[in-house]
């Protein structure tokens, strides 16, 4: 099981790795972020399941703006990966 603060650094991870040569840009993201998250140590199907649910809740201009390496995401997004991680995780 992920713990709160191992989710906090693959959410944070997630959000500043990138990954090139993806077909478009929703693709791109799912990329950048399965890939951070990989790193951070989650296994890749809680990733995807922690991208869709981060997909279905807000908008690709959203989850852009939280990927920027330089500012941390809203609070309430970070509680959401944070939640989103540990549902797709008890699977």
């Amino acid at each position: 099981m992920i713990q709160p603060a191992t989710s906090k650094f693959i959410a944070a991870t997630a959000l500043i790795l990138t990954l090139p040569g993806c077909s478009d840009e929703s693709d791109r993201m799912r990329g950048k972020f399965v890939s951070g998250c990989m790193k951070g140590g989650a296994p890749e199907p809680v990733c995807r399941c922690v991208y869709t649910k981060l997909e279905a809740k807000y908008s690709l201009a959203e989850i852009e703006q939280m990927s920027d390496a330089y500012e941390m995401p809203p609070e309430t997004m970070m509680r959401d990966i944070i939640q989103f991680a540990m549902a797709c995780d008890a699977r």
